[in-house]
Formats: C-alpha cells, structure tokens, sequence
C-alpha cells in the first residue's frame, strides 16, 4: 500500500513538472481501479499537456459517464483517436455506434469500425463481430462469424474459442467440434465452458447420453470454481445420475453454488428447505433463497407468488402474489399465466376481471398449456372477455381436447349436439360425450344421460338415462343429481321413489340448480296426496 502511495506521489510530481505521460500512467491506475473520476481527472491533464496517447483513454472513460454530454465527448475523443490510427479507439467506436452511446445508433458505421479494428488485429472486435454476424440473418454471417471466432481463438482469445463452441452446439448440432473449442476454451481459462461439454453429454441431444461424461465435466468445471458447473453437480449428486445418490454432498454443491449467486443451486436448495429434504425445514430460507433468484429464474419468482398467497415463510399478501405470479409470466411461465388467469376469472382474491382473465388464458394457452386451451375455447363460446368466435373456439377446444382435456371434448360435444357454432350433429355429440368420459371428465355422464332419455338419434332408453344420471351423482355433479330426481320421480328407468328424487333435488339445490327447488316442493307436495288420499 505505501508502495502504491508512493508511485501516485511521484506520478503527480513529474506531472506537474511537465511529464504528460506519468500523468497518463496514472489515470490507467484509476481507470483499472474503476475510480473515472480520477481517470478522467488525470487523463485530461496529460491530453492536455500534449500527450496524444491519453486521447483513447479519455474517450473511454468519459463513455463510462452517465452523463449524456459528457458521453457525446468521449465519443468525439474516441473518434479522433481512430483517425489517428489507435487501433482500440476503433473498436470502441464501433460500440458507441452499435450502442448508441454518445452517438446516434448506427449499425453500418458499427460494422465499419469492428471491421477495421479486426484488420489492426483488435481480438475484442474480433469477437463482437462475431457476435453480430451469428445473430443477424444474412448468407454466409454464419460462416463470417465462425471465421472471426477461429482468428480470436488463434490470438488465445477464451471468448472466441467459446463462441465457436457454442455456434458448433446450438447452431450446427456438431457435438465433436463443440467439445474440442469449449475445451480450449476452458483451457483459457473460460472454465464455464465445462458446463457446456457437460451439458451436450447430459442431454443426449446431439451426442450420445453420458451422464458418468456429463458428471466428470461438471467437476472440471466446479473445482475450476464455475458456479453453474457446482450447482449441476449437484443436481447429479442429489439425484444419484451418473453416481450413486448423494443428498448430503449435493446440498453441500447447492449451498456453494447459491453463495456464488447460482439462481439454479438457490432455486434447488430452496425446494429442501421447503420440503425439509436434507436440511432443516424452513420456509422462511426457501422464500429468500427464491427471492435471490427471482430476477433469473421464472420458476423462483412463482414459487414466490405461491408462497406470498399462502403466508408460507412471508406475510401473507394477495398483491404480492400477484406481482410475483405476472413477473413469472412475463418471462413465459404457462404455470404462472394460468393461475393469474384463473385469480381473474374467479374474482375471490382480486375484483374479477374477464378481460384480463382472457389475456393469461390466451398467454398460456399459446405457451401450449392444455387446461388453457380448454378454457379459453369456452370463452370463445361464451363471449368472455372477448366476442364470441365459435371458429376460435373449435380451434382451441380440438387442441384441448386432442391433448386428454376431458372438459374440452364434454364442451366439443355440447356445440356438435345443440348445434352451437356448427352444424347440428347428434351422433357426433355422442361420441364425444363418450370420449370426455373416457378422458376422465365425470361431466359427461350427465349429457350421456340426457342424450338416452331424449333419443335423438337413437331410441330412448330411460333405464340407460337413469344409469348415467346416477354415476354423475355419484361423482357429485349437481345437474346429475337434479336429472336422476326425475327419473325417482317420474318414473323413468327407475321405481318411482319422491322421497329419494326430493333427497336427489335437495343436494342439487344446495348446489345451485335453483330449478331443484321448485321440485323438491313439488315431489312433497306429491307426496303429502298420495299420503292424504290413502
């Protein structure tokens, strides 16, 4: 520490006795130290003491500023030194153009600059114009950003070699090159890249499953300190995939990974804690160890909004549910979607709203949750939140439906049977009564029921009806028990028994078949002559 006070001392001394470039030295000191007010301090005094080679440092720093002016500075700073021929200033003009910073965006300019810097051999240029051709469309910007990788792996560039990798994975589904960058990569000291050959062995995707490979990777990666690399040896460890089950080393891997701010080893280590599965259970750590993670993790910021409704490990508080359960959402969540659709539909924790019970029904729905498509096809039917749409609602209904949503085919049947939006269809109707049940949609009992005592397109058969009345009762359906009272009271495949049809009516009025009512005093009334007249 004296040492270094010492040389700022004898910096300022030759500076102020008119060596420029001590001064300069010293604003690299300040810069590295991240302290711009210092750089930008010193690093003006050797530009303007006459020594040019501070004008690219000068330009950086003053970049760094979150002052727009400042920022238009620097750009022009960094502009001048390109002109002259610093080979960095052109790379970093290229970021100010590609950015927009201290400039107006301009993507050609940003190209220009990055090209030229590439050609005075900057390896960062190298890199991001890379990047930049990989994620633009446009033939022959795969192979260019392959070309520019290749050059900055040659120059001992970690960056390149690991990009090169990750296009070879994930672009090309070329497993063998993959490997053989990312582990140069790793050997430049990009130890992340261990958890990607380790991933490609994990999945099976374009290589063959290994998971005893996967395993020896994640180690290289985590006794190289890569938090990702830790917290999937976790996962391996606790789950016993490539090794024997290990809970107690895969929670020791989560809580090392978590304190290095693995959002995957928090979310991991958080569901122990809330389950009590090797450690102490406690809902008030799973709940901060979710929040730690929340702003990467979709599944922590639901996890969150659950908790928040339920007053598990926090106070419970329905708006920061809801707040949680939207941020999950808006990172794609279908889970998340649903509920904050259902919140809305149901109007019992927050005021009902149709509309927005629409858009997170639609949001899941498209994500590819099956129950949302069920509901969403009904809103269509039915109008809510949207106009009715009886082609949308086929649409998501069949996707429903062909998906085992048995409440999707029950409605699919409704709207062939009554006519509803299509062409009446009986038969149609019928089947997929039958299939709903089949899908497990206790519902479709009811309708069954209700298609044998009508005969529609077959004859009637009471005793039928009356069998299919009954399992829906038996299954708690409301409308089955008002529609098997019938049959008790009436008659229909059945003895006529008014005091079972009243009991029948009684539980279906109790469960808002308001019709139940004006029944149940007709079978007493009924029963009370009958009674009288003996």
């Amino acid at each position: 520490m004296d040492n270094i006070a010492s040389w700022i001392a004898e910096c300022k001394q030759k500076g102020a006795q008119g060596n420029a470039e001590a001064y300069c030295d010293l604003a690299e000191y300040y810069l590295e130290a991240e302290d711009d007010k210092n750089a930008e301090h010193y690093f003006r005094l050797s530009y303007e003491n006459g020594y040019r080679e501070a004008l690219p440092g000068l330009g950086a720093v003053c970049l760094r500023s979150d002052d727009k002016k400042v920022q238009t500075e620097g750009f022009e700073y960094v502009k001048q030194a390109a002109e002259e021929g610093n080979d960095y200033s052109f790379y970093m003009l290229g970021l100010c153009y590609m950015n927009g910073i201290g400039t107006e965006t301009d993507t050609s300019e940003g190209v220009k600059a990055w090209e030229r810097a590439v050609d005075l051999g900057v390896v960062a240029a190298m890199v991001d114009l890379g990047k930049y051709y990989s994620e633009t469309d446009g033939e022959g910007n795969l192979q260019r950003a392959m070309s520019l990788y290749g050059r900055a792996e040659n120059e001992g560039s970690e960056l390149g070699a690991y990009n090169l990798g990750w296009v070879y994975a994930n672009r090309l589904n070329d497993a063998e090159n993959a490997i053989r960058h990312f582990k140069k990569a790793a050997e430049l000291g990009a130890y992340d890249a261990y958890w990607d050959i380790a991933r490609i062995y994990y999945e099976g995707e374009i290589a063959e499953k290994d998971l005893k490979k996967a395993l020896h990777f994640f180690k290289l990666g985590a006794d190289n300190g890569d938090a990702d690399s830790i917290a999937s040896l976790g996962i391996m460890y606790y789950f016993g995939q490539g090794t024997d089950e290990d809970r107690k080393s895969g929670i020791e891997c989560f809580k090392k990974a978590a304190a290095k701010g693995s959002s995957t080893a928090q979310v991991n280590l958080a569901k122990c804690y809330l389950d009590g599965e090797g450690v102490r259970k406690s809902a008030k750590k799973a709940f901060e160890l979710y929040l730690a993670a929340a702003d990467k993790e979709n599944d922590a910021a639901y996890n969150l909004a659950i908790m928040c409704m339920e007053g598990r490990g926090c106070k419970k508080d329905v708006n920061e549910a809801v707040r949680w359960y939207k941020k999950s959402a808006d990172g794609g969540d279908t889970d998340a979607m649903f509920d904050l659709a259902e919140i809305y539909d149901t109007g019992e924790l927050v005021p009902k709203d149709e509309n927005l019970a629409f858009k997170y029904y639609k949001l899941a729905a498209d994500g590819g949750d099956a129950a949302a498509m069920s509901n969403l096809g009904l809103r269509y039917v039915k109008g809510q939140g949207c106009v009715i749409d009886y082609e949308k609602a086929l649409q998501y209904l069949n996707m429903a439906s062909e998906r085992g949503i048995g409440a999707a085919t029950l409605q699919l049947g409704n709207m062939y049977y009554y006519g509803e939006g299509v062409e009446q269809d009986y038969n149609r109707g019928f089947e997929l009564f039958e299939k709903s049940v089949e899908q497990g949609c206790t519902g479709g009992y009811n309708n069954l029921g209700i298609a044998y005592a009508e005969g529609k397109f077959m004859l009637p058969d009471n005793a039928k009806a009356a069998e299919y009345f009954t399992k829906g009762a038996e299954s708690g359906d409301p409308q089955a028990y008002y529609n098997l009272g019938l049959c008790y009271e009436f008659g229909n495949g059945v003895e006529v028994d008014l005091k079972k049809a009243a009991r029948l009516y009684k539980y279906a009025s109790e469960h808002g078949i308001k019709m139940a009512i004006l029944a149940i005093f007709r079978c007493v009334k009924q029963y009370e002559a009958e009674k009288n007249s003996d």
